[in-house]
């Protein structure tokens, strides 16, 4: 599940996502848009049977990601893959398959082709042994306004975001 939280700073967010999350019973959760921070505890916004990894912005109050993994999964953080952008990685491994290495992403509507680059870094850092890629679910909130995911069309060409020009 990959949801965009506005917030889950007050009491009535942290229990409307306690009510998603018992409803929809997700294995995993990524989140954007957090706007936690290290005044708030894990344990007081996520479930007590989920593994969680979190990257909070370090300025302002708003941003910040999230991996929660379900406890029945074997699941780590994986910093070796970060870089200077709202990215969060965790490895899950899942018996009889290769590890799955799970990334959460956000690109601030007013932010430039760095962070797109950023991302980019964060990629190129995973293993590639060969043939044998890893496995990688890459989700979040990418502010791509000229791209409309539902329609697979675009306003433009070649999308101002990736371009690197405005």
């Amino acid at each position: 599940m990959t949801i965009k939280c506005c917030s889950l700073r007050s009491l009535d967010k942290k229990l409307q996502f306690q009510e998603l999350i018992t409803e929809h019973n997700p294995n995993t959760i990524c989140g954007t848009e957090s706007h936690l921070n290290a005044d708030y505890h894990t344990a007081e916004v996520f479930p007590p049977d989920f593994n969680v990894t979190r990257k909070e912005r370090p300025a302002a109050g708003d941003g910040g990601v999230f991996i929660a993994a379900h406890s029945k999964y074997l699941a780590t953080c994986e910093s070796s893959f970060d870089s200077d952008c709202e990215i969060v990685w965790m490895k899950m491994n899942i018996q009889g398959v290769k590890p799955l290495n799970i990334s959460c992403y956000y690109r601030p509507s007013d932010s430039n082709a760095s962070n797109v680059y950023e991302l980019s870094n964060s990629l190129y850092k995973i293993p590639k042994r060969g043939s044998n890629m890893p496995n990688i679910f890459l989700t979040g909130d990418f502010n791509v306004p000229d791209i409309d995911s539902l329609a697979d069309t675009s306003t433009k060409a070649k999308s101002t975001v990736w371009s690197g020009s405005k």
